[in-house]
């Protein structure tokens, strides 16, 4: 992890660490077996960087298969 100091101060803070995707990529061509390689890797990484899963799910560049794809995964408490 590049910054465990700033990841430890922002919990401290109680800040919400959202997740935002694996890239900051276009998805919207992607197919939907990649998209849900690509959300699952975040939450893996995300996981593993602050200890828990993210709370919710934003992914700014979507595709149509977006939401149904976070949904599937489960756990969230928002899609946006």
């Amino acid at each position: 992890m590049r910054s465990p100091t700033q990841v430890k101060a922002m919990q401290d803070a109680g800040w919400e660490i959202a997740s935002h995707g694996y890239k900051w990529i276009e998805h919207k061509d992607m197919s939907e077996e990649t998209e849900r390689t690509q959300i699952d890797e975040a939450i893996r990484l995300h996981t593993l960087a602050t200890g828990q899963r993210p709370t919710g799910w934003y992914t700014g560049r979507c595709s149509v298969n977006t939401v149904h794809l976070a949904s599937e995964e489960g756990g969230f408490e928002y899609i946006s």
